[in-house]
């Protein structure tokens, strides 16, 4: 969610005008340069709905371990 900008928002608005779903973690980002919060997303998007999640859906330790098995990230 916070890798596009709030113009980028605006633009996939208008390109397609249907009802969507932006989930994303705020504290995560791949673009460096990528700026949004909920916030400026919401005043983007007029009609949006603003919901925190309860759960978190994370990867869990297994899974991120056979993960591993496969494919080995050394940066972890």
């Amino acid at each position: 969610m916070r890798d596009y900008s709030p113009i980028q928002y605006k633009v996939i608005q208008k390109l397609y005008p249907c009802q969507k779903t932006i989930l994303g973690d705020a504290n995560q980002s791949v673009n460096p340069y990528g700026s949004s919060i909920a916030a400026m997303i919401q005043k983007a998007l007029v009609k949006a709905e603003l919901t925190t999640p309860c759960k978190s859906y994370r990867s869990t330790y297994e899974i991120t371990n056979f993960a591993q098995k496969i494919h080995l990230n050394t940066d972890l």
